[in-house]
């Protein structure tokens, strides 16, 4: 009986014995250590990884802004569009001048050297159309329509 109890006991040392007599359990993995290295690693990939991304990003905007640059140098200054005199003999034989403003799309109507009304542009589906305080300007071509308060639509054609 004592014979089979060494002899069972036998494989099992021999099972935990290492090859190395030097260092004993050489062969058993240290587990923590390989999880640092492939933390270490991924982490170390990930932030090669933003760094290269940052800095396509820094070369993008400096590219942008290099082409921003030349074209501000390259362009030219829009000027707003110089107000245009115009004036109108209408049906009742008076004479209206008008100054029509682009640039702020006003149109002041004056006669005999009298300003009557400063008119807002207001969106017409074709021609002009200008109004403010009861008078109204609308016309296309050489033709116009001024309307004053409580007055009829007046008709006039440009003087050239």
């Amino acid at each position: 009986m004592r014979l089979f109890l060494l002899l069972a006991c036998l494989p099992l040392a021999a099972c935990n014995a290492s090859d190395d007599t030097r260092n004993p359990g050489a062969d058993v993995y240290n587990l923590d250590a390989v999880d640092k290295e492939a933390m270490d690693t991924r982490e170390t990939a990930a932030r090669e990884a933003e760094d290269k991304r940052l800095a396509e990003e820094r070369a993008q905007a400096e590219a942008n802004a290099a082409a921003e640059n030349a074209m501000l140098e390259n362009a030219t200054v829009a000027e707003a569009p110089a107000p245009v005199n115009a004036r109108y003999r209408c049906m009742d034989g008076t004479k209206i001048a008008v100054r029509f403003n682009p640039a702020n799309g006003r149109a002041a109507v004056a006669r005999d050297g009298r300003v009557l009304a400063v008119l807002q542009q207001e969106r017409a589906a074709s021609g002009i159309w200008y109004k403010g305080n009861g008078h109204e300007l609308r016309g296309k071509g050489d033709d116009l329509t001024f309307t004053q308060p409580n007055l009829p639509p007046i008709p006039c054609t440009v003087i050239r």
